[in-house]
């Protein structure tokens, strides 16, 4: 028989300040040592007027995509949910800080929670899609009772001017 499945909770977790539409050379660099020309055309074009990066004004990481994901996993916990509590972790990702060992894998490790089934989902614009599916179609199921299931990506360091 099908359980029915409701998600119960949202966290999020953004890395630093929010930094503004001119400020964003001063992290990622200029190319040629000059502006682009074509910035505010793009960003007239997409809407974003802020945008939070791992990386610090010297291109330094701040934070690993492992990081990130678990600040957000960390939202979820409360009285009556406990890291100790989750039956599956589903963790999506493009950008996972290492091949080995997987996403999922680092991000249980750092948060430090006893033994439950991971799964590590990858694919461009539909890991963290890929994550809920898993962890839905858990819970659906009654292979579990809950499922704990995050999307995430680190692409500051792949924006730099000089990479």
């Amino acid at each position: 028989m099908l359980q029915e499945v409701y998600i119960n909770k949202i966290a999020k977790f953004l890395p630093n300040n929010a930094i503004s539409n001119e400020e964003m050379e001063e992290y990622l660099g200029f190319l040629n040592e000059k502006p682009s020309r074509s910035k505010n055309i793009v960003l007239r074009n997409n809407g974003i007027k802020t945008r939070h990066y791992a990386i610090d004004k010297k291109s330094n990481s701040t934070h690993t995509n492992t990081e990130l994901t678990v600040n957000a996993i960390k939202g979820l916990f409360s009285d009556s949910f406990k890291r100790g509590d989750i039956q599956l972790l589903a963790c999506g990702t493009s950008s996972a800080d290492q091949i080995l060992p997987s996403h999922a894998s680092m991000v249980h490790g750092e948060l430090k929670s006893p033994v439950c089934e991971i799964v590590s989902t990858t694919g461009a614009c539909c890991s963290g899609m890929g994550a809920f599916k898993y962890a839905y179609m858990s819970v659906l199921s009654g292979i579990t009772d809950n499922a704990v299931c995050s999307g995430s990506e680190k692409a500051s360091t792949w924006l730099l001017a000089n990479k």
